[in-house]
């Protein structure tokens, strides 16, 4: 690691809306081809538009 690697580093962070949850959705778990897979996916809420 350089002097540039470092400072980067301790400069880094995430932004707030990267990790906040989505609006109208939620997590949920499909299951795979066999009963032990659990497939993480998001489920979104849609409204019909006017």
């Amino acid at each position: 690691m350089n002097a540039t690697d470092k400072f980067l580093a301790a400069s880094a962070h995430v932004d707030e809306a990267a990790v906040a949850p989505l609006p109208n959705s939620r997590k949920i778990h499909i299951e795979g081809s066999r009963p032990d897979i659990r497939v993480p996916m998001r489920e979104v809420s849609q409204a019909d538009t006017p």
